[in-house]
């Protein structure tokens, strides 16, 4: 939908009930859940309002990805249900209790986290690898056309730590983390030596 030329609302968000009849229509400016949670919330008020019974099947385009976000709208869809595992053959990931977690949010700290990975570098051993794991968050802009937003927070993983580094606050990204050296200068990613096990690896380097 454009306004004057202007893109205004990307998608449109309509729900029907078993009668065909529509419960939520909403214009939506990404097909994020955050823009139609509150029009799912108001459906659920209304039908508590008027003694109707909450849902309790619902059928959707991407069931994988709406699952979790539908069934914490209306509890209603996990009432008498068994879920069948995803992966029942594979064993719940969790962090070995040798594994510690840190947070750094200042330079000292993250400079400190890096340093674990750069001690253990030795750029003339051609036989040496280093397995680090790599990922990268940072805030969405419900604005269409708006520009990509700063990585707000980097996930490092490398021997028996997984580092969580707070380069800038994910609601405000004005203030950065005074970084001395960037990421990339202070480890040598781009070295041999690295093997890098990244989520979504181009969109998170670029990001950076």
């Amino acid at each position: 939908m454009k306004a004057n030329g202007k893109t205004v609302f990307s998608a449109t968000l309509t729900v029907t009930n078993e009668f065909g009849e529509i419960r939520v229509l909403a214009f939506v400016a990404t097909k994020s859940h955050a823009q139609f949670e509150s029009a799912l919330l108001k459906m659920k008020e209304s039908l508590d309002m008027y003694g109707h019974k909450q849902p309790q099947v619902f059928y959707t385009d991407n069931p994988s990805a709406d699952k979790q976000f539908l069934e914490k709208v209306f509890p209603s869809l996990t009432k008498d249900v068994t879920p069948v595992e995803k992966y029942p053959t594979l064993r719940p990931m969790v962090l070995p209790d040798d594994v510690g977690v840190l947070t750094q949010s200042t330079a000292s700290g993250i400079e400190e986290a890096l340093a674990k990975i750069t001690d253990d570098l030795d750029l003339e051993d051609e036989t040496l690898r280093l397995v680090v794991g790599f990922d990268a968050e940072w805030n969405v802009d419900m604005v269409p056309g708006s520009k990509a937003k700063p990585t707000a927070v980097i996930q490092i993983a490398y021997g028996k730590w997984v580092h969580i580094l707070q380069v800038c606050p994910c609601v405000d990204c004005k203030q950065f983390v005074s970084l001395p050296l960037r990421l990339d200068i202070q480890v040598p990613w781009q070295s041999p030596s690295i093997t890098q096990v990244i989520s979504a690896k181009s969109t998170d380097f670029e990001s950076r």
